[in-house]
Parts: C-alpha cells; sequence; structure tokens
C-alpha cells in the first residue's frame, strides 16, 4: 500500500497545514488525502465534508450520474433539462477542466487503489469532489461526444438541488435478484445485484433457480454481477458451490487485528451485527469464521491472529431417493501442508505488531505448517401431506410441505510450529426445518438447530472449553 516511512512524511505534512483556522470543507480536504494514503477501501472517513448541508440549505449541485471506463467518464443518468446529453455520452471536460486534468485533481482523494475500485469511488463521489475541489456548483459547461459521434460539442447546464435530483433519479436496478430461462438459446440468465441479502433468502433464490436450470437441461447460464455494488462476501462461496465440483480458493492468507473500535462496530453496529449473523449462517459456523468472529468480539485489543489460505473441497455424497423422499450422505475430507517458511522475514527489523507474534511463539524461527479436517452430514428430505391436508381445510397451500432433518459434524486440526494458529475445533450440530408454500411466489417456515462447539487446545488436544447453542426461527420470503 505505502511503506511506512513515506506515510509518516507525508502526514507530517499534512500536520503542518493545520495552523490557522480553517472552514469545515477545507479541512475535510486534508483529512480525506491524509486517510487516503493508506488506499484501504474500507478504510474511510465517514464524513462529506459539509456537502450533505449545503444541498439541504439549496445549494446546487453536478446534475449528472457518470460511470468511469479506463479514464473516461460517461453519462449514466441526466437530470438536467438538456435531454441531448443522453445515455452513453462522453465528457471530454467540465468548465474547461479536462477530465483527465479532473481524475488526476481527484485521486488524492480515493480510499482506493489506482488498480482497485476507483471506477465505481469515482462514480460515487463525482458531484461532492467537483464542489469540494473546483467550488463548481451552480453552471457546468460541458464538453462532450454523443455515442457514435466523433465531434467534440460544448452546452452549459445548471446545477440542481437535491430534490430535483433525487425526484428524477432511477434506481440502479429493479430487482436485487433476477433470474430467467430462454429456452431457444438453451441459457439460463440470472442477475445478483447485491450481496446484502438475508442468507436464509438468498439460499432459497439460489437453491431454486439451479433446481429449475437442472430440470430444464439447459446447458449455458450467465451470471450478470455489472450492477452488484457489494456486500457480504461470505455469501460467494455459496454460489461458487454450485459452479464447481473442484476445489477452490476463496481468500488467500491474512491477518486480523482486533480493536476495541472493531469490536464496539461488530456488536453496536446494526449493519456488522446483521453481517456476522448472515455470515455465519453462510459460513454453516464453520471453525475458521467463528475463529474469525472471536477476534473481533473476544480477543484482547493489540491481538493479531493469522489465518491460512481458505480452500474449499466440495463434498463427496451418496443420495438415496424414493417416492418423494430423499435421505443423502456425504463427506469431505480436507489437506494442506506448508513447509519452511519464514513468520517474521529475517531481512526485515521487527515492527510493533511482530512482538504480538513473538510471545506467541515457543522461538523465532521458521515453520511449518499442516492443516487437516473431516467433514460429515446426514440429511433427510420428504413432504408431508398431513400437514397439506390439514392447510387445505383454510387455506390450499401451492405445494406440498417440505420437511427437513440434518445432522452436521465438523472436526478440524491444526498442526502449525512455531506460529500463531487457529484452536483445533468440533462442531455436532443437528438442523430441522418446516417449508411452506404459502403462494407460488410466497415461502414460509420454521426452523430449529441444536449445536455443540468444542475448542481444543494445540498441545495435547484437549478440549479448553464448550458452548451448546439452540436456534428457533421462522422466516417468510416474498419473490417478486
Amino acid at each position: 500500500y505505502i511503506p511506512k516511512e513515506e506515510f509518516i512524511n507525508k502526514t507530517d505534512a499534512f500536520r503542518k497545514l493545520i495552523d490557522t483556522p480553517m472552514s469545515v470543507s477545507e479541512f475535510y480536504k486534508i483529512l480525506y488525502k491524509t486517510i487516503a494514503l493508506i488506499k484501504q477501501g474500507h478504510t474511510m472517513v465517514f464524513g462529506d465534508a459539509g456537502f450533505g448541508k449545503f444541498k439541504n440549505e439549496g445549494g446546487l449541485s453536478f446534475p449528472l450520474q457518470i460511470s468511469c471506463f479506463s479514464d473516461h467518464v460517461y453519462i449514466d443518468q441526466n437530470y438536467s433539462s438538456n435531454k441531448e446529453l443522453i445515455k452513453g455520452t462522453e465528457i471530454i471536460a467540465i468548465n474547461k477542466i479536462p477530465v483527465s486534468r479532473i481524475i488526476e485533481d481527484f485521486s488524492p482523494y480515493l480510499v482506493v487503489r489506482p488498480n482497485g475500485y476507483i471506477a465505481k469511488t469515482l462514480s460515487y463521489n463525482w458531484p461532492k469532489l467537483l464542489w469540494l475541489e473546483y467550488g463548481f456548483s451552480d453552471k457546468f459547461i460541458i464538453s462532450y461526444i454523443l455515442p457514435n459521434g466523433d465531434e467534440i460539442k460544448t452546452t452549459s447546464i445548471d446545477g440542481l438541488k437535491k430534490e430535483r435530483i433525487v425526484k428524477n433519479k432511477s434506481p440502479r436496478y429493479e430487482k436485487d435478484f433476477e433470474y430467467h430461462i430462454e429456452s431457444e438459446r438453451n441459457l439460463a440468465v440470472m442477475e445478483i445485484n447485491t450481496f446484502e441479502f438475508q442468507f436464509e433468502r438468498y439460499d432459497s433464490l439460489l437453491k431454486s433457480s439451479f433446481k429449475d436450470i437442472k430440470q430444464s437441461g439447459v446447458n449455458n447460464l450467465i451470471i450478470d454481477v455489472r450492477e452488484n455494488h457489494g456486500g457480504n462476501a461470505n455469501l460467494i462461496a455459496t454460489l461458487v458451490d454450485y459452479l464447481t465440483d473442484q476445489a477452490y480458493i476463496t481468500d488467500a492468507k491474512s491477518e486480523v487485528k482486533t480493536s476495541e473500535a472493531t469490536k464496539k462496530c461488530y456488536t453496536t453496529h446494526p449493519i456488522f451485527v446483521n453481517a456476522i449473523e448472515q455470515s455465519r449462517k453462510a459460513e454453516d459456523n464453520s471453525s475458521d469464521f467463528m475463529e474469525l468472529v472471536d477476534c473481533f468480539l473476544e480477543k484482547p485489543a493489540g491481538t493479531i491472529t493469522t489465518f491460512p489460505e481458505k480452500i474449499i473441497t466440495p463434498e463427496a455424497g451418496i443420495v438415496f431417493k424414493w417416492d418423494r423422499s430423499n435421505i443423502s450422505f456425504k463427506a469431505a475430507f480436507e489437506y494442506r501442508e506448508k513447509k519452511d517458511k519464514e513468520f517474521i522475514n529475517y531481512s526485515t527489523n521487527p515492527d510493533e505488531k511482530d512482538y504480538v507474534y513473538v510471545s506467541n511463539m515457543p522461538q523465532y524461527a521458521p515453520f511449518s505448517e499442516r492443516d487437516y479436517g473431516y467433514k460429515f452430514t446426514a440429511m433427510y428430505e420428504t413432504d408431508v401431506a398431513w400437514v397439506y391436508d390439514f392447510f387445505s381445510m383454510f387455506y390450499k397451500l401451492s405445494a406440498l410441505p417440505v420437511f427437513s432433518a440434518e445432522y452436521n459434524m465438523s472436526l478440524n486440526r491444526y498442526d502449525y510450529f512455531n506460529s500463531v494458529s487457529p484452536e483445533p475445533y468440533d462442531l455436532f450440530m443437528a438442523k430441522s426445518s418446516l417449508t411452506l408454500d404459502l403462494h407460488k411466489n410466497v415461502k414460509g417456515g420454521v426452523a430449529g438447530a441444536l449445536s455443540l462447539e468444542r475448542f481444543r487446545n494445540r498441545d495435547d488436544q484437549g478440549i479448553s472449553r464448550e458452548v451448546l447453542s439452540c436456534e428457533i426461527s421462522a422466516n417468510i420470503t416474498i419473490l417478486f
């Protein structure tokens, strides 16, 4: 990202600029540029430098929503009265400043790396940065090239009040998940426009869509994520499991540092509390994920935990079917080994965080690591005719209710030498659910789970602590 010495020198230079009274926007310009030095997309300033207050008090702003591609800027939505500026029009200059120069001037404010999420970040912040960097808000002279044209034209448009922009703004997408089959092209198209789903709904949508694809005999699938703005990364593996029967890597080796701010954020902020809950369901309470949660919520501030490269190994299993029931058994074995790898590089001087590592290590030396785990799942699923008959006395369900009972066992062992490793971990879980098709577009159900978690010592594999938990839930899903 940025060398430590360079970061210190630049922040010292920014600090010296704060020596006289200044406006909120001028202070934020310094603060934005300081935080942006790190070039880490999730390290940011939560504040808009006064731009929101300016708009709320009647201030005008740039009336075009833009999209960026390879240092080119295009109109995505036009809220102005000039209807010639259609979607796809390329903007060459604004108020006689070339777009290339504008992007160059905006770059020091962006918290993403140049090869990262810079286009989306520019698009989102474009009106604010025009106001912050140049003071542009009332009038804009636009030089542009229409789609399929080659002539540079120039026009003038007025800035708009917040209410006008909100009123005319079209939603980025109409539905967060859409799916259809084009039989004549032997093609299925799945649009996933967000990963901010509740896990039960997301899992239900994928399950029903891929079941339909399999039954229809379609051989080609397009997954369209062009409008996807991100969300919960833990949901990705649930999708990939439908696409391959080969092992695949979801995460590179990483380090997580526990802090009081992080602990407070993940225990009090509704978005992050919900993110952990949905991730826990998506990860099925895996040992690695529970270790990550432990970092965020339990471990002392300053603790640095190392997570190995995460590899997903699809399970092998067998399914027996009869009438409208089935029973399945799945098993998997995972093994990974790395040898003679320096934990703290000999060629560099240890910094402060290295002392946290050293305190957890028997000696300062290269280490080897060996991970292995076993997984076993047994599941029974059947239609429940008597529940259907019972409901039929006062309401007709659109399909027979489905009852499922499942048992999961996961045993994970970590054999690391001279390293900070996850604790060996066992999980035993029994869960069941009853799904009701209340309508062709409405699904509901109840579910329950009972789990026993065992955390073991790394030295002798003895049990250090046990956690017994239960969960009862009811849900309803509406498909539009």
